[in-house]
C-alpha cells in the first residue's frame, strides 16, 4: 500500500534535506568574506604590532645610542687618549729641551765675623803669665765664576784687638791682611774632585809692608772626597807653595831703630846703626800642607777639623843689598789644628763654635827650644764665635729667587764651605 505524502510534509523533507547543503555553501562563501575580514581587520592590528615594536625599537636604538657611544665618538676617544700621553711626553721632552737656569756668577761667595778669645784669659790666677786678649776679624771672600769649573776667588781680612795685649802694640788698630787673588779650577774623576789654584799676593799687611815685600806669588792643589753614605764624609787634602819677591831680607822702620847690625849698601859702605827691627831674615818662600775632614750628622749641622804643617824658609845671606843675616838655620817650622762644630741657623747664615791651636800657626818649638804641643800653646790657644754669610744665597733669598732648585749637593757644598771659615782658609 502506497504511503500518501503530502505536500507539506514533502516540503518539510526537502527543505530538511537541503537545509546542510545550503548551509555548506553559506559557510563557504562566508569563510571567504570572514577570511577577508578577518585579513582586513587584523591589518591595522599587525601594523600597529609593527609600528609599536617599531617605536620600541626606535626607542631602545635611541636610548642605547644615548648610552653607547658611536664609531665617531670611539675614533675621537681614542685619539684623545692617544694625545694626552703625546701631549704630556711632548711637554716633558721640551722640559728636557729647556736649558738650566744658569747659577749665580757669584756662588760661593763669602763674609765671615769672628770672635776670637784665648784661652789664657780664663786662668786669672796664672798672675805672671796671664795675658788676656780678645779681638774681632772680618773676612771677605767674594768670587766670580767664569764658567762651570773656572773661578777667581778675591780674599779680604781685618782684624781688631780690643785687650792691651803683652805681645802687642795693636789696640783698637785695625790690621789689613794681605789682599790675594787666586784663580781656581775645578775637574772630576772618578768621585774626587781636584782643584788646582795659581795665585798673586799684594803686601797690605803690616807685616808685609815692613819687610818690604813686592808681590806674593804661588801654586796649590786641593783634592776632594766625598762619602756620602758616611753622613756626607769629606777629605780634603791641600798643599800649595809660595814665594815673596821684596827688596830687603829683614824687616825694617822707617826710622834708624838703635838695632846693632852689620849692613852692605849697593857702594860697599858699612853701618853699625840701621833701621832693622829685628835679627831674624823675613821669609821667602813657603811650603804647606793641610788635611781637612768634615762628616754632616744631621742635615744643617757640620763637624770639622784640620791640621795643617808649614815650612817657611828664610832669606840667605845678603840675597839683595841689605843686612847679613846670623841665623844658625834659614828654616822656620810651624803648625795648626782647630776643631768647630758649625750650624745653619738660616739657609745663608752660619754660626759656628771652635777651639784652635792658635789664630796663626804655632812655632814647632817653643821659647824653651822643646817641641810645641801641636793641640794648645798658653798663650795662643783659643776659642772662637764666628758667623759666616753666604752672600748669594742671602741675596737671592732676599729678591724671591726658589732656593728649591739648589741641589742637595750645592746645598751640602754651601753648608761645608761655611763651616769651614775658623779653619785656616789661606796659608
Amino acid at each position: 500500500m502506497k504511503r500518501f505524502v503530502s505536500p507539506l510534509r514533502f516540503f518539510l523533507l526537502c527543505a530538511a534535506l537541503l537545509t546542510p547543503a545550503l548551509a555548506a555553501s553559506a559557510q563557504d562563501s562566508s569563510g571567504e568574506g570572514e577570511g577577508e575580514s578577518e585579513l582586513t581587520s587584523s591589518a591595522p592590528a599587525e601594523a600597529a604590532t609593527e609600528g609599536e615594536e617599531s617605536v620600541a625599537a626606535t626607542t631602545a636604538a635611541e636610548s642605547e645610542s644615548a648610552t653607547t657611544p658611536t664609531v665617531e665618538e670611539d675614533l675621537a676617544a681614542e685619539a684623545a687618549a692617544s694625545a694626552e700621553p703625546a701631549q704630556e711626553e711632548a711637554a716633558a721632552q721640551e722640559e728636557a729641551a729647556a736649558p738650566a737656569p744658569e747659577p749665580s756668577p757669584f756662588r760661593g761667595s763669602l763674609f765671615s765675623w769672628q770672635h776670637g778669645l784665648n784661652v789664657n784669659t780664663f786662668v786669672p790666677d796664672a798672675q805672671l803669665t796671664q795675658n788676656p786678649r780678645y779681638y774681632w776679624s772680618f773676612f771677605l771672600q767674594p768670587r766670580y765664576y767664569l764658567d762651570r769649573q773656572n773661578f777667581l776667588v778675591l780674599s779680604l781680612g781685618l782684624s781688631v784687638e780690643f785687650t792691651d795685649s803683652d805681645i802687642a802694640t795693636t789696640e783698637r788698630e785695625p790690621q789689613f791682611s794681605d789682599v790675594v787673588l787666586e784663580w781656581r779650577h775645578i775637574e772630576q774623576w772618578e768621585g774626587f774632585v781636584f782643584i788646582p789654584s795659581v795665585r798673586l799676593a799684594a803686601p797690605t799687611s803690616l807685616a808685609s809692608i815692613a819687610a818690604d815685600r813686592i808681590v806674593n806669588t804661588g801654586v796649590g792643589l786641593t783634592v776632594v772626597r766625598v762619602f756620602p753614605e758616611l753622613a756626607s764624609f769629606t777629605v780634603a787634602v791641600t798643599g800649595g807653595y809660595r814665594h815673596w819677591f821684596a827688596t830687603t831680607n829683614v824687616p825694617t822702620a822707617n826710622f834708624s831703630t838703635g838695632y846693632q847690625c852689620s849692613t852692605t849698601d849697593r857702594f860697599g859702605g858699612a853701618s853699625d846703626d840701621c833701621d832693622q827691627v829685628s835679627g831674624l831674615t823675613t821669609e821667602r818662600d813657603r811650603l804647606f800642607a793641610a788635611l781637612t775632614l768634615t762628616v754632616m750628622p744631621i742635615p744643617g749641622l757640620t763637624i770639622l777639623t784640620q791640621y795643617a804643617g808649614l815650612w817657611m824658609y828664610g832669606h840667605e845671606l845678603v840675597d839683595v843689598p841689605g843686612i847679613e843675616s846670623f841665623n844658625t838655620t834659614h828654616w822656620r817650622n810651624a803648625h795648626y789644628w782647630t776643631l768647630a762644630v758649625g750650624y745653619d741657623v738660616l739657609p745663608w747664615l752660619n754660626l759656628q763654635v771652635g777651639y784652635q791651636g792658635s789664630p796663626g800657626f804655632t812655632p814647632w818649638l817653643n821659647q824653651s827650644a822643646q817641641i810645641q804641643h801641636p793641640f794648645y800653646y798658653f798663650d795662643d790657644s783659643e776659642v772662637y764665635l764666628s758667623a759666616t754669610v753666604a752672600l748669594d744665597v742671602m741675596v737671592d733669598e732676599f729678591i724671591g729667587e726658589d732656593e728649591g732648585e739648589v741641589s742637595p749637593e750645592q746645598l751640602q757644598r754651601r753648608r761645608q764651605g761655611l763651616a769651614s771659615r775658623g779653619a785656616m782658609i789661606g796659608f
